[in-house]
Parts: structure tokens; sequence; C-alpha cells
């Protein structure tokens, strides 16, 4: 048995983990927030009318698949559509009578976590935005699972539900194991109707239990049909997540906006649709890291240093790791030099060690950066030239007070514009190839398909989302006395590869400062007169309320059969 002194010793080396985990969000932004931007910017491209038609959507992607195995009979089935709000199939939006409802059933569904002492989340669910009324949207739905025997496991999920899923919840895209199969967790076939369900509420914005310290001594879940188990994924990669922040989340989006690029390509040289679906899996990966950098907390905190510490602490590299090599391939793919899309699937299971106590100290003041920033905002730059004030964790919706907005609505236009432009600037690509390959067939096929993505990866229109992007800031602080930039405009870290694939001239600004959990507030000292959250009088938490718990419903209630969608039905909203 081990010592008093041991003991406490431990527990001295683990407490700052828990005060990070339990502290403030990891997120940049919400699920839901990331959810409602990919479902409204999807729905802001048209529907096509013509096969040829530039700037707007198809109206479906689709596939041919045997019925029988024999070869001689096919179905059609879609792996890309449009919701249609009178065959919802199962999904639900981001909008006030869903989201009404949903935050009730979480609020049974907690009680029933409370009565039967597991992890609880009821600050997160208590912070779950109901938005306003609003006028009804399309999303692209997106199939989820095997195409080639789409009855054996899979469902639709909207764009924006990708988009709140990767990054967060899942790292890889897993769609090149067998063909025409896109899953969301390490199996790359079958999915399981209730992992289906667990993925819709998170996209929602649930956030799932997770273990004891954040998982770090013991999961919570046993397999991805268990819906603890993706609370303890969303904290595996919250402790390694340099890919979210910075020029690393630029990085990130354009090498996924290359791999969309590339199966956009195999879906024209092949004439197989289905190639086009797994490029929109890679599209919502990337948009999940370009859109966190409308958080300030992401533009400006650098998680570089800790993330490489904690892979060297545990001896990962990758020599010995297909998944920090493929994540280091990525990385080479999104640089402005590596134009050419080439194929780098991912290993099917991209698990990484990512816990280490000698960097918690790291990790804390990463922590303290990053909400701090997203909390007091600041005054945020495109190289459009429009500015806004931005803010992240929970803020990105705008909203009014009693006393006064509280968050701009140019912030939310933005980043919802910058979805749309780059989901169309791969429709446009696609209908481009398509296009110019015309009747051409074999290898006259391939080389004029590969040398028109080459024209398309190394020219500006495949790069316009990033117009909307910000790149310089101003007034930034992560407490009332801890600003930068407080009179003049600093620069971005990754300004300079948007203008460079933008085609731009340089900016000669000065760059912000890079803050790392290892000069935890030494840095960005100046003091403000006032800071964006006080300018725009926004609450300190912002649409939480303190709605009573009802009783559980069920009076034995299993952990495995509480986390399963369904078993507390959806309250309804009269």
């Amino acid at each position: 048995m081990p010592s008093l002194e041991n003991m406490m010793k431990t527990l001295t080396r683990i407490l700052p983990l828990l005060l990070l985990l339990h502290g403030a969000s990891a997120f940049a932004f919400n699920s839901d927030e990331h959810k409602r931007l990919g479902d409204e910017g999807s729905s802001l491209i048209p529907l096509c009318n013509q096969p040829q038609e530039r700037n707007c959507r198809p109206w479906r992607v689709m596939t041919r698949t045997a019925r029988s195995g024999t070869g001689q009979d096919f179905i059609q089935f879609d792996l890309m559509k449009t919701f249609k709000p009178s065959t919802p199939d199962g999904i639900r939006l981001v909008d006030q009578r869903s989201q009404a409802a949903f935050k009730q059933e979480l609020m049974a569904r907690q009680q029933c976590y409370v009565d039967n002492k597991t992890s609880g989340q009821l600050p997160y669910i208590r912070a779950l935005y109901v938005p306003p009324a609003a006028p009804p949207i399309s999303p692209v739905l997106v199939w989820v699972g095997d195409s080639i025997h789409p009855s054996g496991g899979g469902e639709y999920l909207t764009f924006g539900d990708l988009i709140a899923l990767y990054g967060d919840y899942r790292r890889a895209v897993t769609c090149d194991e067998q063909d025409r199969t896109c899953a969301l967790g390490d199996a790359a076939t079958h999915m399981d109707p209730s992992l289906l369900g667990h993925l819709r509420n998170i996209g929602r914005g649930e956030v799932p239990p997770f273990g004891a310290l954040g998982n770090a001594t013991g999961d919570s879940g046993g397999t991805p049909t268990d819906g603890p188990w993706w609370g303890d994924e969303m904290m595996r990669l919250a402790f390694t997540n340099d890919w979210h922040f910075q020029e690393h989340a630029l990085r990130w989006y354009v090498a996924m906006h290359r791999q969309a690029l590339y199966y956009a390509r195999l879906a024209v040289e092949t004439r197989e649709e289905a190639h086009l679906w797994k490029a929109l899996h890679y599209e919502a990966n990337g948009l999940h890291s370009l859109t966190d950098l409308f958080a300030p907390g992401h533009l400006i905190t650098s998680r570089e240093e800790t993330v490489k510490g904690i892979y060297a602490s545990n001896r990962v590299t990758p020599e010995n790791n297909e998944t920090l090599r493929w994540m280091r391939g990525m990385n080479a793919q999104g640089e402005t030099a590596a134009s050419v899309p080439k194929p780098l699937p991912a290993p099917r299971s991209s698990r990484l060690a990512s816990y280490n106590l000698n960097w918690v100290r790291h990790m804390r003041g990463e922590e303290e950066y990053h909400s701090g920033f997203n909390h007091f905002g600041a005054r945020l730059k495109s190289v459009s030239g429009n500015e806004w004030t931005g803010f992240g964790d929970g803020k990105l919706f705008p909203r009014e007070t009693d006393s006064g907005p509280v968050v701009e609505q140019r912030q939310w236009a933005f980043a919802r514009q910058t979805v749309s432009d780059s989901l169309q600037s791969l429709f446009n690509a696609y209908r481009d190839m398509s296009f110019e390959a015309g009747n051409l067939t074999g290898e006259a096929r391939k080389q004029k398909c590969q040398q028109v993505m080459e024209r398309i990866a190394k020219g500006k229109d495949l790069y316009q989302a990033l117009r909307h992007v910000p790149v310089e800031a101003k007034n930034i602080c992560y407490a009332p006395d801890k600003c930068c930039a407080t009179k003049a405009w600093m620069g971005a870290r990754y300004g300079a590869q948007v203008r460079t694939l933008l085609q731009l001239p340089q900016s000669s600004i000065p760059l912000l400062p890079v803050p790392t959990g290892a000069d935890w507030g030494s840095i960005c000292t100046e003091q403000t007169a006032q800071t964006e959250t006080a300018r725009l009088r926004v609450p300190p938490e912002p649409h939480r309320d303190a709605s009573p718990l009802r009783p559980c419903p069920y009076s034995a209630v299993s952990k495995q059969d509480l986390a399963a969608p369904g078993n507390l039905p959806e309250a309804r909203v009269d």
C-alpha cells in the first residue's frame, strides 16, 4: 500500500490537471456552434439547375450498389442530399424548437446521472444555447457508414454535424480502408445505430461524460457504442490538439481541403461519385480547424511546445507511431509549397499517447490563455479589410440582452461564409474537372484530371474561404489588465500563408506574441481602457440559466442503458 506521503505527492501533481479539466471548456466553439455554422453555411449555396453550372451545389451525390451481389441488379443510393423539413430522417437542426426540447431531455438525463453517481455535465447543459426563431434552412446531408450495404449500418448526418465531430471527437477521416465506406470510428464499415444516436446528440451540443480526471486515470466507456467513450475520446484529443491552434490549424485546413480536392478529382477520373462523398468528410475535418481561428484563444495561443513535449516524454515518434507519422504528413501537405495534392490515408485507429504529468503546468497555462482570450475577446480583421469583435467558447451566436447586443452579427456572418465559400470551391473544382475531362476515357482522362487538379490547387480560387478568416488582432486580452496590441493592429503568425495562398502582397505589421504554457502571465501585460467584453456588455456566463433538475424518470437505470440515445425520450415543446 503506498505511503500517505507518496499519495499526497501524487495528488499534488494531479490536482492541476483536475483544475484544468473541470475549469473552462477546451473548445474554441461549442459543438452546436460548429454544427450550426456547417448547416447554415452549406444552406447558403444554391442548388444547381444544370449539370455544368458553377457556384452552386449538386442536388445529390449518388452511387450504384449491387442489390443481390450478382452484379446484375443495382440500386442507386444517395451519399449526399439536401435536408427537407418534410422528410427529416431523424435529423435535428440547431433551431429554437428542437434545441429547447433537447435541453429539457438533457436536464432529465443529467438527473439520472446524478442519481446513479456517474459523471455529470450539468454546466455544459445549462450553457446550451436555444436560438431565437428563424427561417428554415436546407443543409447538406452526408451519409456516414457503409454505402455498399447501406441497410447494414449507417445514417445521414448534416454537414454541420461532421464539422462539429471532426477535430473535437474524431482526429482521422476513416474513408480509405475499404471502398465506398466512410465511418466516424475505428471500425471502418458497420455503424451501430446507437453510435449514430450519440453522434447526433454530440453535434447538437451534448458533452458526453468523461472518466475520472478527464480519463487520465481511467476510461469511463468501453466501446464507441457507449456514450462515455466519446467523452473519453474528446479528452484524449484535447490534451494534444495543436492542429486547432495558430498556423497548425491553417495547415490542417489546407491539407484537408487539398485531400478533398484529390478525391473530387478521383470521382471525375473514375466516374464514381463515392469519391466525392469521401471528399466531403475531409472538407468537414479541415473546416473545424479553420473556423476555430475565429476564436481569439486559437488565433494567438500556441500548443506546439507542449504537444511535442508530451510525445517526446512518451517516446512517441513518427518512426514508431503511424498516427503521428500521418499527422506530420498532413502538416507537410498543408505547407504552401506542397500544392499538388497526394493521397494520405489515415490509420484506422488514430490513438496517440496524450498524457504526461510533467506537462500539466504548461497545459494549465495554455488553457488560461485560451479561455481568457476567448472570453475577453479582441478586435479582428481579415485580408478583405473587414473588422469585427470576436469571442469564443459559446459566444459565437449573435444575440441580444436587455442591455443591448452582446455579440456582433459580423463574427457569425463571416464564419458562416467561410464554410460556404470553402464547400463551394470544392464543388466548383469538381465541376471544372468534369467539364474539361468531358468524354475522355482511359489514360487521356486520367492525365486531363491530373492537369486540371494541379492548376486548381496552385490557383487562388480554391482558397477563397480564407478571405474571411482573421489575420490581424487588436485589443486582445486574457484578463482586464493583461492585454496585447491595445493601440495598433498586430498580425497572426499564419497571416503570411493566407496572403500567399490568395496571391496577395505580404503585410509588414508586427506579429502577435506566441503565448505558451511556459510563459504564463509574462506576456501581454498592457492595460486597456476597455476590453471587448466590457465594450459589448457581455455577461460573465452568457446564455446560462439555473433550470432546476427534474426527477430522474427511471428508478433504476444502468450507466450503459442511460447512455443509449432513446432511453430518455426527447421532450416535446408545444
